[in-house]
């Protein structure tokens, strides 16, 4: 007899899931009968939110989602920061949680793991919640989870499986359905927007990560067009950086905002347009001219900035089609190089004063990385400044929690990145503060032995809170934090640690640490005097 959770694992193999990250429990031991020969990895982490940042950082390196088993109750609801933080940058991800028996839910009755209602609040971090009742209907729903994941705007999805269900005889046969094809833009609106950049005069063009997939044809269009390039965060590296119509993620600077609301065409896809883009100066931009809006998903378009044309469609294909439909024009590239060029340039000195601290850690992070090495930060004093300095030659080489912004992201992020695409460089930068939030999963990175370097930038305190306070007038509470000795606490995790005394020795160990037998923290004390630019 195959059970359910039997059959489950089975066939999230053969829909091409390979990893799982989870911590077993008693609610979920029958997922694992048989796990041992269904090919597929387990990576245990050190805490449920670990398992979730894991699978994010998995899917963002190696292009494919994985899955989670988590337990009912604690275990669910450990991992919500993480799907939350995956839900809000659209990345996929198979979250399969246990529950109760299924004569036990909503009854109260005080029963192990018991939540008033789990389903409701996984809801609210995932495309779609499914509990699963019965075996037969296991097939049909991993279908609909892959079919978010291909053709809709990707999102965590949660199955959710009452443990005696789990133990129940499961069906013979679980087909693999055929996957979706993405929504192609309609003709029409096609050659509208194509007749809307054909007659531009000073278009632009902005990418977010909805469009990772589609670097060729957003580049093709700009060189079409002559037009420069500006994304956000996520869409860092779809147009290489060093393109000499890339402006990179430069969206709050006053002098790139000028430049967009005096374009006739803005041509925006795969966006939500949203302020976590702009927060670096707190100001807007506004749109002058039309807006043409290209997004997998429809709400979108109906949010944020109102567009003059809005397609529904996959950004790829849409590209794609606008090229096809566009003549071959000849715009005077060395006017728009120029232009490009002068916009960088000035944006040279908006910079606040603080980033002179962190840019020379970030010229040597790319520096020693390839083009396609990926650094993993979050929302610490130096990734700030990454999101819009730190250049990025490919999409998905840079990974920050956009939009939700969670703290102790980036550990276990560049955990689950390493493991996706182990024969690539990555390195992990965090802050002291919310190195603290996952600091357990040290455990992990060393028990799978990755050649991962873990800068950690101890400014002992919640720098940015802090210095926020300072500077309206408020007393300091809560943000001077007392530390650890960060690289005793790693050694005694297994792992390797330096704690350098300048820039070059901080390239020493980084370096190093690429091609050591397992994980090395790199301590800098961000109050140290070589540190302050």
């Amino acid at each position: 007899m195959i059970t359910c959770g039997e059959n489950l694992t089975r066939l999230l193999k053969a829909y091409g899931i390979d990893t799982a990250f989870g911590i077993p429990g008693v609610h979920t031991v029958d997922l694992y009968r048989g796990f041992d020969t269904s090919g597929m990895t387990h990576i245990t982490p050190r805490h449920e939110q670990g398992a979730a940042f894991m699978a994010h950082g998995y899917a963002m390196a190696s292009g494919k989602p994985a899955a989670c088993y988590l337990i009912s109750g604690p275990g669910i609801l450990n991992a919500l920061t993480a799907m939350g933080q995956a839900y809000s940058d659209s990345i996929p991800m198979l979250v399969v949680a246990s529950n109760n028996q299924r004569a036990e839910l909503g009854t109260g009755g005080g029963f192990l793991h018991e939540t008033k209602n789990q389903t409701a609040a996984v809801e609210q971090v995932t495309a779609f919640t499914h509990q699963l009742l019965d075996p037969v209907n296991l097939d049909q729903t991993v279908a609909r989870c892959f079919s978010v994941f291909n053709a809709a705007r990707p999102r965590p999805v949660c199955i959710e499986i009452p443990r005696d269900v789990l133990n129940e005889p499961g069906k013979s046969e679980t087909p693999v359905w055929p996957a979706p094809s993405r929504a192609a833009p309609a003709q029409a609106a096609v050659a509208e927007a194509a007749a809307r950049l054909a007659k531009a005069e000073n278009p632009i063009i902005i990418l977010g990560g909805g469009a990772w997939e589609a670097s060729e044809e957003a580049t093709a269009l700009a060189e079409r067009l002559g037009a420069p390039v500006v994304c956000t965060c996520a869409g860092k590296g779809i147009v290489a950086e060093d393109h000499p119509l890339a402006l990179g993620c430069a969206l709050p600077f006053e002098p790139v905002q000028d430049r967009i609301k005096s374009a006739d065409v803005v041509l925006t896809l795969g966006s939500e347009m949203s302020e976590t883009d702009q927060l670096y100066t707190y100001t807007r931009f506004e749109i002058g001219g039309d807006l043409i809006r290209v997004d997998i998903d429809p709400e979108q378009l109906a949010r944020s900035y109102q567009p003059a044309q809005a397609i529904v469609a996959d950004a790829k294909l849409t590209l794609a089609a606008i090229l096809a439909e566009l003549p071959e024009t000849s715009p005077d590239m060395g006017k728009a190089h120029s232009e490009a060029e002068a916009l960088r340039r000035s944006i040279d000195p908006l910079w606040q004063p603080i980033a002179a601290d962190h840019k020379p850690l970030l010229d040597i992070i790319r520096d020693l990385l390839p083009r396609d090495g990926i650094l993993v930060t979050e929302s610490t004093k130096p990734g700030y400044t990454s999101k819009h300095y730190y250049p990025c030659y490919e999409p998905r080489t840079l990974i920050y929690p956009n939009g939700y912004g969670t703290l102790g992201a980036a550990l276990p992020t560049a955990i689950g990145a390493k493991i996706g695409a182990p024969e690539r460089d990555i390195i992990c930068l965090a802050g002291d503060g919310g190195f603290l939030f996952s600091i357990e999963e040290l455990a992990a990175a060393a028990e799978q032995k990755l050649p991962l370097p873990i800068i950690v930038w101890n400014n002992q305190a919640f720098g940015e809170i802090r210095d926020s306070m300072v500077a309206w007038g408020l007393p300091r509470v809560g943000v001077d934090l007392q530390a650890p000795d960060y690289c005793k606490v790693a050694e005694g995790f297994g792992c390797y640690s330096a704690r350098p005394g300048s820039l070059s020795e901080v390239r020493i160990a980084i370096s190093q640490a690429l091609t050591a037998d397992g994980p090395t923290l790199i301590e800098i004390d961000a109050n140290q005097d070589w540190v302050r630019g």
